[in-house]
């Protein structure tokens, strides 16, 4: 059977924005005719600028974020007659994009039904260095270590919440994922048997062992759901 390969993005295309989805939508969403002007974020944060009139010729911006929250800037007016953009709310990208395809007469109308809805916006930044020095900030060397040397294997980071990030390269995928009482090292490609999975796992086990995380012995809960898998590591605290 053939190997599945996966082009990796390149980190100086997009803007430097990692998320194919995000990428992705920045093209499908120039062809509505409401929207002008698509643009990927260059701040450092997975994020889509969508600039868009609505049937009533009120200027919007929407700024998209990867975990498929909307934030809403609205045209208003001041008292000088000078043009603004100001905050209208935060809604989900399935509200947002409704609102695109059902072409309503006006984008006030439709987001005031649904306002309630609104949502946090997460903006923390994929920028390496600050993530590694929120690790640094939090006490977690094990995962500084981690992120260099994978950035110099050209790795990129794929995710990051303020607690959890995740490391990618082609079909190998690292995450450390922060629990209330223990950190867990998971190293998988979806069983595509990568070369590169393998030296990582071997390697990477060996660089939190050093920090005191052991291997998982298969442990379930009352309901039969995992709590250790036997092929990541494991740290309480």
């Amino acid at each position: 059977m053939k190997k599945k390969v996966i082009k990796e993005i390149n980190p100086s295309t997009n803007n430097g924005v990692r998320s194919k989805w995000l990428i992705d939508l920045s093209k499908t969403l120039r062809d509505n005719a409401l929207v002008h002007t698509t643009q990927l974020s260059s701040d450092g944060i997975d994020k889509l600028y969508v600039c868009f009139k609505d049937n009533k010729r009120v200027e919007w911006m929407a700024k998209v974020y990867e975990t498929k929250i909307v934030e809403l800037l609205k045209e208003e007016k001041l008292a000088n007659k000078q043009k603004v953009l100001e905050h209208f709310g935060n809604f989900a990208f399935e509200d947002f994009n409704k609102y695109l395809v059902s072409l309503p007469a006006s984008a006030t109308d439709f987001f005031n039904k649904i306002i309630s809805h609104e949502v946090k916006v997460s903006t923390d930044s994929n920028n390496p260095i600050d993530i590694i020095d929120k690790y640094k900030e939090t006490g977690f060397p094990e995962v500084v270590e981690l992120i260099n040397f994978l950035l110099k294997r050209g790795y990129y980071i794929e995710y990051f919440n303020g607690e959890d990030v995740k490391l990618q390269k082609n079909l190998t995928e690292v995450h450390f994922i922060n629990y209330e009482n223990r950190q867990r090292l998971c190293i998988h490609d979806d069983d595509e048997g990568e070369e590169e999975t393998v030296v990582i796992l071997e390697l990477m086990g060996k660089l939190f062992e050093k920090y005191g995380y052991k291997r998982g012995k298969g442990i379930r809960d009352k309901n039969g759901m995992y709590l250790e898998y036997q092929d990541e590591w494991y740290k309480y605290i």
